[in-house]
């Protein structure tokens, strides 16, 4: 809120190339600090957003049981695509088995149109609690990553004998997630009568507004700093290949100094992009604990290491760094640090006015240190509008009825620059009190000072 006190315009006019068709006042104005930024960060993922599955198989299994049958080898044809949302997921399968019975003979195993509408949860999200056990989520838990799509199918299963058909059967379709790089994966009925064993030639999840939080320290400009971070992230992960492409927003939020005092230049959001490997080292075999017989090779837990750029231009800021972090396994939460250049920016060109004329206009703007003017502009007699950002960097020192003086900026929507000569008005009304000034455009290159001057209460 300003004082009591006169505001004393001081325009610093350069005039333009006549053919540039603008006019340009130039000025400065307190910047948001500058410095070097490094930060630890620690946090969890609270939500798992949205994501799509794709899996596909088309070559040789590990191995298979079917009903009455004892299958030798054989050869897969098998796609999952499913969508999950929420707690919700919905998708399709459809897989066909080739195969070689123990002792000769052939069989075929198939189902088509196989609609996913179930699942079983990995892990429930923010509680990051245990599902229970049919495999669902509390009912507070806000998302989901699954563990295995449910579906139910018509199976087929032919051989020479003739052909069986199994309806309505519930069937288990492991998620790839839980066994990276190609590795076994199981397609299961709930009775286990029929369980197929296979590897992978494809697997991808798209990720789409994945919520991490947790808190950041560190020092800015040797000045220990701390706080909260909230990450909205997407992610294209390739689990065949245990690589991911990664992008989103990093927001920073109630960030103090050491002495407690709020670091408002940093409550900011920097957009991110980076990428993630999923590692070996420290993985472990989990298929114990999904229900499969122990060390048997379909399930493996493993972390992610992700690396990238921090890259916000913004109109107060520019930040540009770089940033590491190392997930836990399995990966729901990580701790990691990241560097920053931190520099104030040049404030943007104000973009063109709508307004013609005299309004009257004050709005708070640039975390409150500014506030902005429209004015109107006559060269030779033709209107322009103009917005003028005045500087209150000094606020604490004013003094009532004192003159202060400030800077400003603007951009007039002019068909052609100030040519020398031209005669030029400049007029603003601030708090209801207008006042104008007018001169002469100077040559090519040479500043014009005008003064307008407000007695104004707010």
């Amino acid at each position: 809120m300003k004082s009591l006190f006169s505001i004393i315009f001081t325009l610093l006019v350069i005039s333009l190339l006549s053919s540039s068709g603008l006019l340009t006042t130039h000025f400065a104005f307190s910047m948001n600090p500058s410095g070097s930024l490094s930060l630890n960060l620690a946090g969890s993922v609270v939500n798992a957003g949205s994501q799509q599955y794709f899996i596909q198989q088309s070559g040789s299994i590990v191995s298979a049981t079917v009903p009455s049958y004892s299958v030798n080898a054989g050869e897969l044809n098998y796609t999952l695509e499913a969508d999950v949302s929420g707690q919700s997921v919905t998708g399709n399968a459809s897989f066909n088995l080739q195969g070689t019975l123990v002792g000769g003979g052939s069989i075929n195993v198939s189902a088509s149109d196989v609609r996913i509408s179930g699942m079983v949860s990995a892990e429930c999200l923010p509680n990051h609690d245990t599902p229970n056990a049919t495999g669902s989520c509390e009912a507070n838990d806000t998302s989901v990553a699954p563990a295995f799509f449910v579906g139910k199918a018509t199976i087929q299963i032919t051989t020479s004998s003739g052909t069986q058909t199994l309806s309505n059967i519930s069937m288990l379709f492991e998620s790839a997630y839980l066994n990276p790089f190609g590795a076994s994966i199981v397609l299961s009925s709930i009775d286990s009568t029929i369980v197929i064993v296979t590897p992978y030639t494809q697997a991808t999840v798209t990720w789409r507004n994945v919520i991490d939080s947790g808190t950041i320290s560190g020092s800015f400009e040797n000045t220990p700093i701390s706080g909260s971070f909230t990450q909205v992230a997407s992610e294209q992960e390739n689990l065949f290949t245990g690589t991911a492409n990664d992008s989103g927003t990093m927001t920073f939020s109630s960030v103090i100094d050491g002495s407690g005092n709020a670091v408002s230049a940093l409550d900011i959001a920097v957009p991110y992009s980076g990428s993630s490997t999923i590692p070996m080292a420290g993985s472990y075999d989990c298929s114990a604990s999904s229900g499969f017989p122990a060390d048997s090779g379909v399930c493996t837990e493993t972390g992610f290491q992700s690396t990238g750029r921090l890259d916000l231009a913004g109109r107060a800021n520019t930040i540009t760094g770089s940033y590491s972090s190392t997930w836990t396994i399995p990966a729901w939460g990580f701790s990691g640090n990241a560097t920053a250049v931190v520099t104030a920016a040049d404030p943007p060109s104000p973009p063109a006015p709508l307004v013609r004329g005299n309004v009257s206009w004050i709005t708070p703007n640039y975390q409150g240190i500014q506030y902005m003017y429209p004015a109107s502009v006559a060269i030779n007699g033709q209107q322009f509008s103009v917005t003028f950002y005045e500087s209150l960097f000094a606020q604490s020192q004013l003094v009532p009825g004192l003159p202060y003086s400030g800077y400003y900026s603007g951009t007039f929507d002019a068909i052609s620059g100030c040519q020398p000569g031209a005669n030029i008005t400049i007029s603003a009304t601030v708090d209801g009190v207008t006042d104008s000034a007018s001169g002469t455009c100077p040559a090519m290159g040479v500043n014009l000072s005008i003064s307008l001057v407000f007695s104004t209460i707010s």
